[in-house]
């Protein structure tokens, strides 16, 4: 069995970079990790029989710098994820996005499918209304305790704040803030689409991550090429697609900030998030997960995108599905700038 990635990317410096790897799954001694152009891909999908994706492929690499200079991308790429067994290959999803800038402000934005169908006028759709976001956010008075993301910047908090905390490779720290924590609905990791197995063929379940943890029987285990030695594979427990349920009433919820990064500290129990504000551009946090009181979701329809997320320096696609949030703190949000 054989996992194959096909990735092209570019920069600010217009020039598009190509990769392929293969990762064998049952003997790693068999792994490929090179650099490509646009020409080696007509050999490629020949090779796996999958020829018909050839033109929709190249047609989606010669759009990433016209995306690029449209929407004033910091980096953009496209990613074919395939599937390879018993000498049978499918495509397992397709990823186009990048992070997008936007009146100074950067926010991750990206679209994951299953087929390559209408994929750049899709992520177009997601790029209206993620600008949207930045050009309608609200006043934020750094003396108050309250912060309100949209969707796309829920997906961030809850990526961190639940997601991570809920690996099952890293140490548990949920108990430092979850039990005390007033919300009104449950969070989930769920497979990104039916029947979905992992890289070790486990098929994959909905895991409520404020009560359980992603691990190995559970259908989240990625498998990548060892980056000290490319005959070698390794293991990470990774998220898939995460979404809320409520079971609380819910307030409306207008956005104030927007997230263009965040991170966990396990070590020291904190959420570090860079926030983009209306005139401040760029905000570093550093939160106590402790001094997290609150997060409430809205009644808002959700937005689905997806965006990469580095482990330990490894990429997975990870993909959201929430409204908006409201995040109430123990201090007033200046207390916590760095």
């Amino acid at each position: 069995m054989r996992k194959i990635s096909i990735q092209f990317g570019t920069n600010n410096n217009h020039s598009v970079n190509g990769y392929f790897t293969c990762i064998n799954l049952s003997n790693s001694h068999h792994n490929v990790q090179q650099r490509i152009t646009k020409s080696n891909l007509k050999e490629i999908f020949a090779q796996v029989n999958l020829i018909d994706l050839l033109y929709p492929a190249l047609s989606l690499i010669d759009s990433l710098n016209i995306l690029l200079a449209n929407y004033h991308f910091k980096w953009i790429e496209l990613i074919l994820s395939i599937k390879e067994e018993k000498c049978k290959s499918s495509l397992e999803y397709v990823y186009l996005g990048g992070i997008l800038t936007c009146c100074g402000i950067t926010r991750p934005i990206g679209i994951k499918q299953r087929n390559i169908n209408f994929l750049s006028a899709n992520l177009t759709k997601l790029i209206s209304l993620a600008i949207e976001g930045i050009n309608s956010l609200n006043f934020v008075d750094l003396n108050s305790v309250g912060l309100s993301f949209d969707s796309f910047s829920a997906g961030i908090l809850f990526h961190e704040l639940f997601g991570h905390l809920s690996e099952g490779d890293v140490k548990d720290i949920r108990e430092s803030f979850i039990p005390a924590l007033k919300r009104n609905f449950n969070v989930y990791d769920v497979p990104f689409y039916p029947n979905q197995q992992d890289d070790a063929c486990i098929k994959g379940h909905s895991v409520n991550l404020l009560n359980s943890r992603l691990n190995y029987d559970t259908g989240n285990l990625f498998i990548y090429i060892d980056r000290d030695n490319v005959q070698n594979n390794i293991g990470i427990i990774r998220q898939r697609k995460l979404i809320a349920t409520r079971f609380g009433l819910a307030e409306v919820i207008n956005p104030n900030v927007v997230i263009s990064f965040g991170g966990v500290n396990i070590q020291k129990h904190a959420l570090h998030i860079r926030l983009g504000l209306q005139k401040i551009k760029k905000l570093d946090l550093k939160i106590p997960l402790e001094d997290i009181k609150e997060v409430y979701t809205s009644d808002n329809s959700p937005i689905e995108y997806s965006t990469i997320c580095q482990k330990i320096s490894y990429p997975a696609v990870v993909s959201f599905k929430l409204p908006n949030v409201y995040m109430r703190l123990k201090r007033p949000i200046k207390f916590y700038i760095q």
